[in-house]
């Protein structure tokens, strides 16, 4: 897969103006933290606590809240490959899938080896109709970690969809295993 070029998250899908208020206000008070000890209020003391609440919420279904978190990450390490593929796997969570398919590309760029990302960019196109390109992706992310059933899973509907029955009875045997 090719390495795409780097792309700020700020022009993305639409960011809510709460969310650019709540942003506004973490940042502010990572600034100064004397902010939130006066207010009783719990705010990430390092990127990756950051990260882990935004993953957190992101699995809780409050996606509004874990984008926020995901940019407060990317502002502070636009490369952190890990918020960079969640932020796209959002974005498709929410019928964006362009600018999924944009980041997730860009999280594999900083990490080619990682297999997740081919697996979450297999997903993206095949919430697309975009079979072949899912093959593509189910089969890297194989490639880099065979033990995946959920990859085989999904790379054996792909086949399927294609009409190569044969190799779609493979992948399901193997995500049995």
């Amino acid at each position: 897969m090719r390495r795409r070029k780097r792309l700020s998250c700020q022009g993305m899908f639409p960011v809510r103006r709460a969310g650019k208020i709540l942003l506004a206000e973490l940042k502010r008070m990572w600034r100064d933290p004397q902010i939130s000890k006066e207010d009783n209020i719990k705010v990430p003391e390092t990127i990756e606590e950051a990260f882990a609440e935004a993953v957190t919420l992101h699995r809780g279904g409050n996606l509004e809240e874990a984008e926020d978190l995901y940019r407060v990450v990317l502002d502070a390490d636009p490369e952190h490959a890990d918020a960079t593929n969640l932020l796209g796997v959002l974005a498709a969570d929410q019928g964006y899938h362009d600018d999924a398919v944009d980041l997730i590309g860009q999280a594999i760029g900083y990490q080619p080896e990682n297999p997740f990302y081919f697996f979450s960019l297999g997903n993206v196109f095949m919430c697309q109709d975009l079979y072949e390109d899912a093959v593509v992706c189910y089969e890297q992310s194989l490639e880099l970690d065979p033990k995946q059933g959920v990859a085989n899973q999904n790379l054996a509907a792909m086949l399927r969809h294609q009409g190569n029955f044969e190799e779609a009875e493979r992948a399901c045997a193997r995500a049995l295993e």
